[in-house]
């Protein structure tokens, strides 16, 4: 059966060799994993710090001095340490 569904997969994308198929499927379902596993790493351990810190922006609170202000949940970056703030979906950003 996994054969059959590895000639099929092959005959869409146009490929004709079976060893060819299986690297293709393996890259496609490996780049998947790690969108999912990479950011996971990010905010449980600080993993890749450069790259979703520096580059995307994303702050991480610290857990340990939330405070709310009535209206906002606040906290400091764990990461660069400058106050941050939830917005309604959840998110974290720097205010001024």
């Amino acid at each position: 059966m996994g054969c059959l569904i590895v000639t099929v997969i092959a005959a869409v994308l146009g490929w004709f060799d079976i060893i060819s198929v299986k690297a293709g499927l393996l890259i496609i379902f490996g780049s998947l994993a790690w969108m999912f596993i990479a950011p996971v790493l990010y905010f449980k351990f600080g993993a890749m710090k450069f790259f979703y810190h520096d580059l995307l922006h994303w702050h991480n609170p610290d857990g340990s001095s939330k405070w709310h202000d009535g209206c906002s949940m606040h906290c400091v970056c764990k990461h660069c340490g400058r106050n941050i703030m939830q917005d309604s979906q959840g998110n974290w950003f720097t205010f001024d």
